[in-house]
């Protein structure tokens, strides 16, 4: 099935794969001895972006590192991330808002719009939706929340750097559990939100002694802005707190694998790529043997045009791994490119996933909107729906 990657048949690897993604999902065909798979009622869905990452941050991270991520194996596919014309041509190198928009409301958009239709509508989000269905909801970011793609899953604008409007439609949102990187800015900010219902917090320290805030606005100091909280750490809060028997759907973002890649800082952007995977570690170790709880990878864009290989002497960059091997890399470019990137899935759910759109009629390539209609079937939970 083209959606489906085999697990690899060397023992070495297996052990790797389960020692670090605890219990992997693998997908077999009902060959006549493996009973049909059984409707389980999917819960909690987690979205995780790594903003700017593409197939190659990702084995440049794995290189760097000398390890193999723990979604590596998982079910995946390539992902088109062009946006729109004005005139409704999805011929564009996408930027973070419009891919944002894309990813959490199945919709094209032009670049620059947050949460809004070509028409300058506002659109229904993914966590819209949760929140129809009973669902918690929540935003985890390293970003600033009135940050394009954070912006994207939970405000509306004609232009992401309206950050007024982006935080003041955000209040409207109810999303119970906002975080994001701190900014003096927000301060003014701060009675507005609390008369929307939120405890605002502007350090990590307080987020244990108020775990049972009705709503929690977080803005405190994440790792890639210089701060010393880990991302893995704010995601650990977050599932904690959004756990409840309804269910929650989350959305949570790597900001900086995008920054770092924009001034080709190499490893810059292969940390916070290995951040990244230690945020999956941790959620992976959050859901243990549960079986309600779907996690999807993929990026908004790549940036930087990046080029790998294990061979020292094919780029003209060379790094060195924390297992002291060499390999090389080049940077073509300082902005977002066209590349297409990857969605890892993750299911206790052996559904056949082939059933998405094809893009373009490649057949192991889907549209980023389609992304989307994945995560909104698991949020209604109509995987077994007649």
């Amino acid at each position: 099935m083209r959606f489906l990657k085999k697990l690899s048949l060397l023992a070495l690897t297996l052990v790797l794969l389960l020692t670090s993604c605890f219990g992997l999902i693998s997908c077999k065909d009902n060959d006549g001895d493996t009973p049909p798979p059984t409707p389980t009622e999917i819960k909690n869905v987690i979205i995780i972006i790594g903003d700017g990452m593409g197939a190659n941050h990702i084995t440049a991270g794995e290189y760097a590192f000398n390890k193999t991520f723990c979604f590596r194996e998982w079910e995946t596919i390539d992902v088109n991330t062009n946006s729109v014309t004005a005139l409704g041509e999805p011929t564009v190198t996408t930027d973070s808002a419009a891919s944002a928009t894309a990813l959490a409301t199945g919709t094209l958009t032009i670049n620059g719009y947050v949460g809004k239709n070509p028409d300058q509508e506002d659109l229904t989000t993914i966590l819209d939706i949760a929140k129809q269905k009973g669902k918690k909801t929540g935003i985890v970011t390293t970003d600033y929340l009135d940050g394009a793609t954070p912006g994207g899953f939970s405000g509306h604008a004609v232009s992401r750097t309206d950050g007024a409007t982006i935080t003041l439609s955000q209040m409207q949102s109810n999303i119970d559990l906002l975080v994001g990187h701190y900014r003096e800015d927000y301060i003014p900010y701060y009675g507005l939100i609390a008369d929307n219902g939120y405890t605002v917090l502007d350090d990590f320290s307080q987020f244990a002694s108020n775990k049972n805030a009705n709503k929690l606005y977080g803005l405190i100091n994440l790792e890639g802005n210089g701060g010393n909280v880990k991302l893995k750490e704010a995601t650990d809060f977050a599932l904690n707190y959004l756990d409840n028997d309804n269910g929650f759907t989350l959305m949570i973002e790597q900001a900086h694998v995008d920054k770092f890649s924009h001034s080709n800082d190499f490893e810059g952007a292969v940390n916070m790529v290995n951040s990244l995977n230690d945020t999956v570690e941790t959620v992976l170790s959050w859901i243990g043997d549960r079986k309600d709880t779907l996690v999807l990878i993929t990026a908004d864009h790549e940036t930087g045009g990046l080029y790998i290989d294990a061979n020292e002497d094919l780029y003209q960059n060379q790094y060195t791994s924390t297992s002291n091997t060499k390999f090389s890399y080049a940077w073509t470019s300082t902005n977002h490119t066209a590349s297409f990137v990857k969605l890892f899935c993750y299911s206790p759910i052996l559904e056949d996933l082939t059933t998405l759109p094809t893009y373009n009629d490649l057949e192991d390539c889907i549209k980023n909107v389609d992304v989307f209609t994945l995560s909104k079937k698991y949020v209604e939970n109509k995987l077994y729906a007649e």
